[in-house]
Order: structure tokens, then sequence, then C-alpha cells
């Protein structure tokens, strides 16, 4: 923890090495418990990560979804889903996560009893996939279908791959 905090802290922004560190960081926290140590951090990290060359990357959206699982976990639905939904938009050409970051908001949604509004972001990420074929996209396909079926039967802290 402590090298990822000094690379945090050293490396500029605009460079892959910190965006990782950062990512590292908030996930060595998280796996240990430390849910207000990984919020503080993505707290403290977010303006950069804006203003950085990383913002739009695969690295930024694996911030922003986990930094919306951990405000989730810690009680706090409603800014975890204005966090994933403000910044959804910046994830168009990185459509993997992007489904995933829809399914999540579904997830969240159902579990606050919000149906509708879960069943229209599960549909967002079927829309996405619409046409594809493949075992990779016919899995998460299915998954998302049995949740339009069910949405009061998931839970937002499960992990999605």
């Amino acid at each position: 923890i402590d090298d990822y905090t000094r690379c945090v802290d050293g490396i500029n922004p605009d460079d892959q090495d910190w965006a990782r560190a950062v990512n590292a960081l908030m996930d060595c926290h998280a796996k240990l418990g430390n849910f207000d140590a990984a919020l503080g951090l993505y707290r403290r990290a977010l303006p950069r990560y804006e203003s950085s060359a990383q913002a739009g990357s695969a690295l930024y959206a694996s911030f922003l979804e986990n930094a919306g699982r951990m405000l989730y976990k810690q009680g706090q639905p409603d800014e975890a889903l204005e966090l994933l939904n403000a910044r959804l938009e910046t994830l168009i050409k990185w459509q993997t996560q992007k489904f995933n970051i829809l399914e999540l908001m579904g997830d969240m949604l159902a579990e606050k009893g919000d149906r509708a509004a879960a069943g229209a972001r599960y549909q967002q990420a079927l829309d996405m996939y619409k046409g594809r074929t493949g075992e990779f996209y016919e899995r998460r396909i299915s998954r998302v279908k049995g949740k339009l079926e069910k949405p009061d039967d998931h839970a937002a802290g499960d992990k999605v791959k």
C-alpha cells in the first residue's frame, strides 16, 4: 500500500502508471475492508483523473465502476448512481465497461425498489449488444434478460463480468 501511495502522490496523472497505481491502491483498500480509505482516495483522485490524459480510458472506466461499487456498499446509493450516470457517456468507446456499468446501475436501482428505472438500464445494456453473437455476448445478454424478468433478485454488490 505504501508503494502505491507514493506512486499516486508522485507520478504525473497523464502517465498510465499513475492510473494503474490509483486503481490498485483503491482495490487494495477495498479488499482489506478499508472502504473509508478507498473512498478518500477516490475523492482525492477523481479531479486529477478527469483532467488527465487518462479520462475516458479503460482504466478510468474501471476506476469509476469500482468507486460506484464502494459508494453503494458504504450506504451511498444515490451518490453511486449519480457518479455512474454522470460518467457513463465517457465510456462510449469502451463497450464492455459501459455494459457492466449499465447492468450495475440496474442492480442498484432494483435493490432500491425502482423497478422501472432498473428495467430501463437493463434494456439499455441489452440494446448495446443487439445483433451480437458469440459466447461472450450471449452470456451477458442471458444474464441481463434474467434480471429484466426478476429485477428484485439481483444485488448490486455482486461483481459482474
